[in-house]
């Protein structure tokens, strides 16, 4: 199903088709969402089928988000590139030759942009706005290249022969069966472990495996937070029980979180410590598997759960009680109104119902974005839409408020 034809219903889906469980392999990432809030997770990873045939429910556009993506992937090809070329580092002459066969900076993320792009043909909320979003993040390619540049020039890259390097198919799937190979010595990108034991699977960035150990490499473009060194607990925890890709159980020798700033190393856990942070894991992991089983899944609504939460328009125990959230970020709001009749043809009258920001219940005046609203042209007298992302402004004492849509509202008719 192509996005044109899911436009209307983008709007009009209120719940998912089929209801998601549970993963059958946990992951680091789907745990702590489903930690934060056991409803948004299940909400998240459900089947939409009016909407596109991928499951989950379509993913919102974020700036911030699209650049650290674009940065990572755009980072991974260059080290990649760079290690093939066996290129230690950054600072290496041979570098810049590399760099240049590669189209330099500029290219590879302009490259990475029309990737995105390309991928995202599909997903509703992101064609809504594509124009903008891919304009803007072109406008932020000297930011990401100077975030690339600060990323790259952090850690020195392992050297291996080229024979050595598999590409992640080759290290995570090869064989016409399916079948996974022990990872040789060298560079590996991408690689997906699994531990049977405890059904856990993540995908690590880079692996660099050497005789007596590996350098497992986590690339961020977020700032450090605690539980990115959690995460690389994880892969420590991944690694020793993948018995295909690492059968002969060698050891991490270090963890390192490759930031902008810097790079951090991370205590690599000894055998007992592995051994109770996997039972924890596993008590965490049921925990999460049996909150996403119960007939009614709960909700845990806190202002950072629900501010940039990805499926907020379907939360009914969001928008019981909006106004306890607070604003997205002091700027634009979140409300709840009724259509009553048209002004003109790009204002509606409407009664507000509930608001998170100072506005009170009453009448006011509904604008749509100069830029058009897809959804627009689909409202008539009687219509409760949930709407985020729209500018409030109190205006005279005898001029009724303006609710005006932005590039960024979305709507929910209920």
């Amino acid at each position: 199903m192509s996005a044109d034809s899911t436009q209307t219903t983008l709007w009009m889906t209120r719940y998912p088709a089929e209801r998601s469980a549970a993963p059958q392999w946990m992951s680091y990432h789907f745990l702590r969402e489903a930690e934060r809030c056991p409803l948004a997770a299940s909400l998240k990873h459900s089947w939409y089928r009016t909407l596109w045939e991928r499951r989950g429910y379509p993913n919102r556009p974020n700036i911030g988000a699209l650049i650290g993506i674009i940065v990572h992937f755009a980072a991974e090809l260059i080290v990649q590139s760079m290690v093939q070329a066996e290129v230690s580092s950054a600072a290496d002459p041979r570098a810049m030759g590399t760099l240049r066969a590669l189209g330099g900076y500029s290219k590879v993320l302009s490259d990475a942009i029309d990737d995105l792009s390309e991928q995202e043909r599909d997903n509703p909320r992101f064609v809504q706005v594509r124009p903008s979003i891919v304009r803007t993040l072109r406008s932020k390619i000297p930011q990401m290249r100077e975030m690339l540049q600060q990323l790259l020039a952090t850690r020195p890259w392992h050297n291996s022969s080229p024979s050595a390097i598999r590409s992640p198919e080759g290290a995570t799937s090869a064989g016409t069966q399916g079948r996974r190979f022990p990872l040789a010595v060298g560079t590996h990108f991408e690689v997906t472990l699994r531990d049977q034991g405890t059904m856990w699977t993540g995908r690590l960035d880079i692996v660099a495996v050497s005789g007596d150990g590996c350098t497992i490499s986590d690339l961020k473009t977020a700032s450090p937070v605690i539980e990115h060194q959690e995460q690389m607990r994880t892969y420590a925890m991944l690694w020793d029980g993948d018995a295909e890709l690492n059968p002969m159980r060698i050891p991490v020798s270090a963890l390192q979180l490759v930031y902008g700033s810097g790079v951090v190393q991370v205590a690599v856990p000894v055998e007992t410590d592995l051994e109770n942070f996997k039972a924890e894991m596993k008590t965490r992991t049921n925990a999460v598997r049996n909150d996403l089983s119960l007939t009614v899944i709960p909700a845990r609504p806190l202002k950072e759960n629900c501010r940039y939460c990805q499926v907020k328009l379907l939360c009914d125990r969001y928008w019981s009680d909006v106004k306890a959230f607070g604003s997205n970020d002091g700027v634009l709001s979140n409300v709840v109104l009724t259509t009553e009749e048209s002004r003109s043809d790009s204002t509606w009258f409407a009664k507000i119902s509930s608001s998170d920001s100072t506005l009170d219940s009453g009448r006011v005046v509904l604008k749509k974005f100069d830029g058009g609203s897809p959804f627009w042209p689909e409202i008539k007298p009687g219509i409760t839409v949930r709407l985020t992302d729209v500018l409030v402004s109190l205006r005279e004492p005898d001029d009724l408020p303006l609710i005006s849509l932005t590039m960024l509202s979305e709507a929910l008719f209920t």
